[in-house]
């Protein structure tokens, strides 16, 4: 715990878990001396959607739109892991071509969401040209 380390020169300050900087619901707390941030923690869970319970009374097909919900970054990679497993419950093989082309897809979602995260992180710390 970052109270138990506490120096006379220092202080902890708590930001989240609702905070306009971060990209999603955690708390981060961070130990400074002056302004130098010299130990952080991270707490994380502050989001439990409750997918998992949801996915139970939707049809497969349904599914498919709850899963994009879990992480707005990277929508198509929780849509290939979920039809992925229906399709394996289902003993569905998939044609060649489609392996391909999903993995294009893939790729190019892959590429959209570093760039989105990098452009994010970017106007977090004051470089607001990178949109």
């Amino acid at each position: 715990m970052l109270e138990e380390k506490v120096g006379p020169s220092e202080m902890i300050v708590h930001i989240g878990p609702q905070h306009p900087m971060l990209p999603g619901p955690f708390r981060l707390n961070a130990r400074l001396r002056g302004e130098t941030v010299v130990d952080s923690e991270v707490e994380m869970g502050w989001i439990h959607k409750g997918i998992e319970k949801i996915l139970e009374n939707k049809t497969y097909l349904q599914g498919i739109t709850i899963v994009d919900r879990i992480c707005y970054l990277a929508a198509l990679s929780n849509e290939e892991a979920y039809v992925g497993c229906v399709e394996k419950l289902a003993g569905i093989e998939v044609p060649e071509r489609s392996q391909y082309i999903r993995v294009i897809v893939e790729e190019l979602s892959r590429l959209q969401s570093h760039l989105l995260g990098m452009g994010e992180y970017a106007s977090f710390v004051g470089f607001v040209s990178m949109f």
